[in-house]
């Protein structure tokens, strides 16, 4: 009897020794995110996301309404297969220009979809004209000698520090490989700032004085002239910021000069451009020569009001620099490439239809009011995670509110989603939220109310965002 108790007291221990290794060997498997850099095209279940580390719920009705209106974006990065974008051909059917936006400027994710999204616009919506929120000069002098550099080398040339990743290597070079086609994606940007190391009076003499010496020889001096002055301004300007009053007092009294002799530079350049035949690469050329002229005159006023001289000095670089990238987008769309559809890429503040913040006056406004219904606006946003900031700082998402799109976007529990906006509030209670004001994150941090089908078109919410691989 003993025997037998002994031998059952071992067996129970076994199972309990087998349990406990059980659960230690083979521990329940953690729900991880879905991986939407994979060379396929997820699965719905694929796509599902794991909870966030706290409560996040959103209103019934809304939760209805974008549950049913609204397409999965399937894959950030797989450029074999486009079909889960093929939503978007209705959308920008009739669309000329195409805006899609950003709430960072550091976040791989929104990176690797929006190259996806130009290669298919590209491919298959003939959207042949890429357009950065960069130098408007620099990248057009990028553009002309793009096939014989290294895509990062390229990028360097045009873009801003804050896209220098290696997610962006991926666009340079496919718009390099798309030049040995019969529709190459032409690379262009519209910003009234300087942002490569292109922007020097050298690069910029190298270019204008070939142009310029073929009308006469006053031109050429001219040019010479305001492009040496223009560039001893912005570094007066950079060291007035340094409290330099030497630097400071040759700013105030030469700045209006310098304005005055460019806009001379640009009525000059746009009337010889009526009266002459041009090779159309030679139109190209004078047209955005012209262009620039006109756009280092925003930079200088914009630099004139930063530096708290104008009373109206204000940090969002109101008006000069958003009124003066409308102002170049459209002049590019209807002068240098005037049978080409058009994609932007800039941040939401800058895309927004209407003002972002109160009197932000924002680069989409003037667009929509010029465009009207060829202009299409996609803001993109993230639930949670991190991104980089202007110096690649990071940024890590912070919580957000029931009431916000974040809170809707989640209830879908998808990896990445296209959500559309009505023309019209709907009798319905689901579509409400467009119409009200309604919270949303900037940068990923901080809340802010806004309508947001004023502002968008569409947006684009990713679960979650990663630093960019800042270069």
């Amino acid at each position: 009897m003993k025997s037998i108790i002994i031998i059952l007291v071992n067996i129970i221990f076994l199972i309990l020794i087998t349990a406990c290794d059980s659960k230690t060997d083979s521990p329940a498997p953690e729900k991880t995110y879905p991986d939407l850099t994979q060379q396929k095209l997820l699965t719905d279940d694929e796509l599902i996301t794991p909870d966030l580390d706290y409560s996040l719920f959103a209103d019934e009705n809304y939760q209805n309404g974008v549950a049913n209106n609204h397409h999965k974006i399937r894959s950030l990065v797989y450029d074999q297969d486009f079909s889960d974008l093929y939503f978007l051909e209705p959308l920008l059917t009739g669309k000329r220009i195409v805006q899609l936006g950003e709430n960072t400027h550091g976040s791989a994710e929104f990176n690797h979809l929006k190259i996806r999204m130009i290669k298919y616009m590209h491919e298959q919506l003939g959207f042949n004209v890429i357009a950065f929120e960069s130098s408007l000069l620099a990248c057009h002098m990028e553009e002309k000698v793009i096939q014989n550099l290294t895509p990062i080398n390229a990028m360097y040339g045009c873009i801003y520090g804050v896209w220098h990743t290696q997610e962006l290597i991926e666009l340079f070079r496919y718009i390099q490989q798309t030049k040995m086609t019969q529709h190459p994606l032409i690379l262009t940007s519209f910003d009234t700032q300087l942002s490569s190391w292109r922007d020097t009076p050298e690069e910029y003499l190298n270019f204008l004085k070939p142009l310029v010496a073929n009308i006469d020889s006053q031109t050429l001096i001219s040019t010479e002239q305001a492009i040496e002055s223009f560039f001893k301004l912005d570094v007066a300007y950079d060291a007035c910021g340094l409290s330099n009053q030497t630097q400071c007092q040759y700013f105030l009294d030469n700045y209006a000069a310098n304005i005055q002799l460019l806009l001379q530079l640009h009525t000059r350049l746009e009337e010889y451009i009526l009266i002459t035949t041009l090779s159309d690469a030679e139109l190209i050329d004078f047209n955005m020569a012209s262009i620039g002229f006109k756009s280092l005159t925003r930079i200088i006023a914009q630099m004139y009001e930063l530096s708290g001289f104008a009373a109206s000095g204000f940090g969002f670089n109101i008006p000069e620099r958003d009124d003066g990238m409308a102002e170049n987008i459209t002049a590019i769309a209807e002068k240098v490439y005037p049978g080409e559809k058009i994609i932007i890429w800039a941040h939401n503040a800058h895309i927004s239809n209407a003002a972002y913040f109160g009197s932000f006056h924002a680069m989409g406004e003037a667009l929509k009011l010029h465009w009207k219904e060829q202009l299409y606006t996609i803001g993109f946003f993230m639930i949670r995670g991190k991104s980089n900031g202007n110096k690649a700082d990071p940024i890590a998402v912070l919580r957000h509110y029931n009431s916000s799109l974040e809170a809707l976007a989640y209830s879908l529990r998808t990896a990445a989603i296209f959500l559309p906006f009505s023309l019209i509030n709907m009798p319905t209670l689901d579509d409400d939220w467009q119409f009200i004001p309604f919270l949303t994150k900037y940068w990923g941090v901080d809340d802010f109310e806004t309508i947001l089908s004023e502002r968008f078109d569409a947006v684009i919410v990713i679960d979650r965002s990663t630093r960019s691989a800042r270069m």
